[in-house]
């Protein structure tokens, strides 16, 4: 089986951790295949020179996979690496990673094909290819789990990351001038901030809910309010684990989600049992639900619940926009809408 170098900033250790784990369970890799300077068991062996080694891999690598963030652009060391696989026209999967975009790619990337590292279509071409190569064996069912599990936990990871610390002159001026022309706009806006904060004291004076929405549309558009309860929704939902979020979505469909067999589905059997073990569900019998006394659980719950009541009552030309959106039936109870609106 053949070698795969990951060339990354150590700053990202966290990501790297995840998207290692990604390749062993996902591609069944052995780690002796993966090297790796920032985890246990894939970096320098004791008593090893530096740089000399991390050529040494890097020259025998068949494949190399480069994790670009802000911090991989500031590490001397990527540089090179970036280099010498370019120089070596080695095969490799570059995978950009927020807030690094196509389009702010720089040095020898720069008109590079590339991937991301939250895109599906772009980790599976990276499986294609390790495939093509012979570093692994063929996977379908098992990596699409595996890549579909990853790509929500970096999510979470990636927004732990390190930004850049040095900013170009060019960038820096750019940015002032964004910030000169938002204190413009701040300032321009000081009648819909009153508006708010009248709306605020209004519906601290209410009790009955019918009042409450009734203030909502007088001072909010029902796009504003969409996104808000759906920003509520996303937020609580995504720490669940995915056990959970499944009974969530069955419970709002007011069905049975029954137990998967843990014969080949084991792991979404252990799954669900791992979410029983955290009490985030209640298994009885084959029968999955979800368990309103954790704290988690219940505040996912008030917030489908509120989208779901406003969403019975949100117009037409909202529905028509939302649809247009996303290209599936807008309905709380649609799969597709959840994946398309939720992320999940």
């Amino acid at each position: 089986m053949g070698q795969i170098f990951i060339s990354h900033a150590t700053k990202d250790v966290e990501l790297v951790r995840l998207f290692v784990g990604l390749l062993q369970t996902g591609l069944s890799i052995d780690h002796k295949q993966i090297f790796c300077t920032s985890l246990e068991g894939m970096t320098i062996p004791q008593g090893k020179q530096f740089v000399d080694y991390i050529r040494t891999e890097l020259t025998a690598a068949d494949y190399v996979i480069m994790l670009v963030t802000p911090s991989y652009y500031e590490s001397p060391f990527c540089m090179c690496e970036l280099g010498a696989t370019w120089v070596r026209a080695v095969g490799c999967s570059p995978l950009v990673v927020p807030p690094i975009t196509y389009d702010n790619l720089q040095g020898v990337l720069h008109g590079t094909q590339v991937g991301h590292i939250n895109d599906g279509r772009s980790l599976s071409e990276m499986h294609d290819a390790l495939v093509k190569l012979k570093i692994c064996e063929p996977s379908s069912a098992r990596w699409e789990y595996e890549r579909d599990t990853f790509i929500k936990q970096s999510a979470k990871v990636i927004g732990t990351l390190s930004g850049r610390t040095q900013i170009p002159a060019a960038e820096y001026n750019a940015l002032q001038d964004k910030y000169e022309l938002a204190q413009e706009k701040i300032a321009e806006n000081e009648e819909d901030i009153q508006k708010k904060d009248n709306y605020i004291k209004e519906l601290e004076g209410m009790k009955d809910q019918t009042q409450v929405r009734a203030a909502r549309k007088k001072y909010k558009s029902h796009r504003d309010e969409f996104n808000a309860l759906k920003a509520t929704v996303v937020e609580s939902v995504s720490i669940l684990p995915s056990a959970a979020v499944e009974a969530l979505f069955h419970h709002t469909r007011d069905e049975e989600y029954v137990l998967p067999s843990r014969y080949g589905n084991d792991h979404l059997y252990e799954d669900v049992n791992d979410a029983a073990k955290d009490e985030y569900v209640t298994v009885e019998g084959s029968v999955v639900t979800v368990d309103s006394g954790h704290p988690e659980m219940s505040s996912a719950l008030e917030a489908v619940s509120n989208l779901s009541e406003f969403m019975e009552e949100a117009d037409e030309d909202l529905f028509a926009e939302l649809q247009q959106e996303y290209s599936t039936k807008v309905s709380i109870t649609n799969r597709q809408f959840w994946y398309k609106a939720f992320g999940l």
